[in-house]
């Protein structure tokens, strides 16, 4: 259990993987009826927003208010796909992002933006009301209390971790089904390792509390993701004979010592600073061992050609400033967007 010893006031804040987890779950049960992007953001950022800027602006008033009620969600939600709509129509999004995470392929209809719009605003009140006592999700008819609100039990976290890992897993196949179909089997394992990674990235601020120091055993979930997508990146450029058997050696020697010590002190500190310390600096000269199959991969910015896992590298040793974090996230997402370009260079000898 990722939250079970955690209030919920502190866990699920605005934005939390779970609200996306429970999006592609639902959303890829019904993406035949609905815009599946917009059914993700409405449900994973849009209804928090008010929230969002509630706790920034210090105002005194409930977080959970206005946009968490049933009764206006159907008009926020409509409201929510007219503006995703124009801007998919303005800025050809659907024929870039969406395509590439296999979210939409082609233009849609408005109506199916407009049901993801109502139906993902929906989920989010839904897992929320549970969750939140400040929430009033009848008002006017209820305006004293919230009558979905249940005590913190085991029980319940069980159910909301249950949807988080079912969602990720579920896009994880989905995503990776898509790929092997359209790049075969080799990309397809280099795209679901850079997923996995940025999987990963999204569980760590709900399983590692950094106020604990790392104590807590939850820590190794996102740990034991991003090392799967790492191999899985790692066997995927071998296959490709992209990468020698040494350099694949090297890769998964370092990968292994650096879970050995994330291990070695199970029975005190699960993952100390010290600890973390040590796979910060030893995940470095993995990312150089990685950089020459994979410089291939570049973008262009004023005319100047930067290499992806440059950014990459550069993210990741800035992590420590807020700066690092985006731009790791970004070279990321540059690698699977254009990893196609892969596949131009592993015929060669």
């Amino acid at each position: 259990m990722i939250v079970s010893e955690v209030s919920v006031e502190a866990v699920c804040m605005p934005f939390t993987t779970y609200h996306l987890a429970s999006g592609l779950l639902i959303g890829l049960v019904f993406r035949k009826w609905i815009h599946l992007p917009t059914f993700l953001v409405t449900t994973t950022l849009l209804v928090d927003l008010g929230s969002v800027l509630l706790i920034l602006s210090r105002v005194d008033t409930r977080p959970h208010g206005l946009t968490h009620n049933f009764f206006i969600a159907a008009p926020l939600g409509l409201l929510s796909a007219l503006a995703i709509y124009f801007i998919d129509k303005y800025f050809n999004i659907h024929k870039i992002f969406y395509k590439i995470f296999y979210l939409a392929e082609h233009s849609e209809s408005f109506l199916k933006y407009a049901s993801g719009g109502v139906i993902g605003w929906f989920l989010h009140l839904f897992l929320d009301a549970p969750l939140y006592n400040d929430m009033r999700p009848f008002e006017p008819l209820v305006s004293s209390m919230n009558p979905l609100y249940l005590p913190d039990t085991q029980m319940m976290w069980v159910i909301y971790d249950l949807i988080l890992y079912s969602g990720l897993l579920a896009y994880s196949i989905y995503f990776y089904l898509r790929s092997k179909d359209v790049f075969g089997g080799s990309l397809a394992r280099f795209q679901l390792g850079i997923l996995a990674i940025l999987m990963a990235i999204s569980l760590t601020p709900i399983a590692i509390d950094i106020e604990l120091l790392f104590r807590d055993e939850e820590a190794f979930i996102p740990l034991g993701v991003a090392v799967s997508g790492l191999l899985l990146i790692t066997i995927s450029l071998r296959e490709m004979r992209l990468i020698s058997n040494m350099r694949a050696t090297l890769i998964l020697l370092i990968t292994i010592i650096l879970i050995i010590i994330a291990f070695s002190n199970m029975k005190d500190l699960l993952l100390s600073s010290t600890v973390i310390a040590a796979i910060y600096f030893g995940a470095a000269p993995v990312i150089v061992l990685l950089r020459k199959p994979l410089t291939q991969i570049s973008i262009e910015v004023n005319k100047i050609s930067i290499r992806a896992v440059d950014l990459l590298l550069i993210g990741w040793l800035s992590t420590l400033l807020i700066i690092g974090i985006p731009v790791f996230i970004a070279s990321l997402v540059i690698l699977i967007i254009k990893s196609r370009d892969l596949t131009k260079i592993s015929s060669l000898p």
